[in-house]
């Protein structure tokens, strides 16, 4: 097995074969035909291994018999056998997908017995996100980093209600966004990320805590009063708190908006912060 290197193997073993079976395909593209025999000593495992493996590996069609007696292997083209692997993948992910929506039809209904999910890593959040906002058919509550923002934008004139507090230093932003959603119900608050390092709106227990955090991260999304994900923007990786028991969803909407709503009135009143600090 000279020359066939480790990643090849694993490869085709994530595409379905055995360990055996990718061993054996591998050492027949290299030369090109062989007897059982000759792949025992080639592969190195045990002659019935070796006959198994080849049974195996005709049935899926990647190698077929070009001489009877004595019987001798030939692998089909690497072309060929990656379309035969990525067919039957293909195939099980059709009707693995049909099998699992049919049985999310007949889910249990346990939402007020959940309570908190983690969710972790950047792909499952960005899934996560753009499952509930197509899901939702009524209201759309969403604090957000301007980088959130095109996903919402997408349910822009389906008749949905929105409320939009977006942390942005685009001073263009607010007008864009009341354009995009000029047919829709909406309530928009633009805040600039400065004003979390303003010591003339934010007490300095505040503005050394945003220092701290990342806010391109920051994400409270909440759908159709039923379903809420908060990402906090904190640490490294990206992870977020998924909820739809209902009294813990409005507990963390009233906690949420007490505190967006204290940030907007001290961004919008910046003068009167200042008179009060001076005396």
């Amino acid at each position: 097995m000279n020359h066939i290197s480790i990643k090849l193997i694993r490869s085709l073993k994530t595409l379905g074969l055995s360990e055996y079976e990718a061993r054996i395909y591998c050492a027949l593209i290299r030369y090109d035909y062989a007897e059982a025999k000759e792949l025992v000593d080639f592969v190195g495992i045990s002659k019935p291994s070796v006959y198994e493996s080849l049974q195996s590996l005709e049935d899926s069609g990647l190698v077929v018999i070009a001489n009877s007696k004595p019987a001798t292997y030939r692998a089909v083209s690497p072309e060929m056998a990656i379309r035969l692997l990525m067919d039957v993948h293909e195939k099980a992910a059709t009707e693995s997908l049909e099998a699992l929506r049919e049985l999310e039809k007949e889910k249990i209904d346990r939402s007020e017995a959940d309570s908190l999910w983690s969710i972790y890593g950047k792909a499952n959040i960005e899934y996560k996100v753009k499952e509930m906002l197509k899901s939702a058919s009524k209201s759309v509550y969403c604090v957000m980093a301007e980088r959130f923002l095109p996903q919402v934008e997408q349910l822009a004139g389906k008749g949905i209600s929105f409320e939009l507090i977006v942390l942005s230093n685009d001073e263009g932003l607010r007008k864009r966004v009341e354009r995009t959603f000029a047919e829709d119900r909406l309530k928009l608050e633009v805040i600039p990320t400065s004003s979390f390092r303003n010591s003339d709106l934010l007490e300095p227990d505040i503005i050394e805590m945003a220092a701290e955090m990342k806010l391109d991260n920051l994400l409270e999304l909440l759908v159709d009063d039923r379903e809420f994900l908060s990402i906090p923007p904190i640490g490294d990786t990206l992870s977020g708190l998924y909820t739809t028991n209902r009294s813990l969803i409005t507990f963390m909407r009233l906690d949420d908006r007490f505190l967006w709503e204290g940030i907007i009135q001290l961004t919008k009143a910046p003068d009167k912060k200042k008179t009060k600090r001076r005396g």
